[in-house]
């Protein structure tokens, strides 16, 4: 993934399963979506580290992913928006 840190890896993965969630709703596949959610939780869940440097809010993010696995997935449903940082939240040289 072109980093040694593992939790930005883990960030990264997670955001890549996140993707691929979608992709999954555009062709209706339910299950799949409900899949990668899943697996985009457990990766997030790992990156808490990395949030600041990166500029995603993780804790957020993590909150939307479980309110959509708490319901029947819709494939029509809009993906889930990735929540930047807070202008002063960030942390680690950019």
């Amino acid at each position: 993934m072109g980093t040694s840190d593992l939790a930005e890896r883990e960030l990264l993965q997670g955001v890549i399963k996140l993707a691929a969630a979608f992709v999954h709703a555009a062709r209706g596949n339910a299950a799949g979506v409900a899949k990668n959610l899943r697996g985009a939780r457990d990766r997030l869940g790992n990156a808490h580290e990395a949030s600041g440097r990166i500029g995603i809010d993780v804790a957020a993010l993590l909150r939307a992913i479980d309110v959509r696995l708490a319901e029947e997935i819709e494939v029509g449903d809009p993906p889930i928006a990735i929540p930047r940082m807070r202008e002063g939240t960030r942390t680690g040289s950019d």
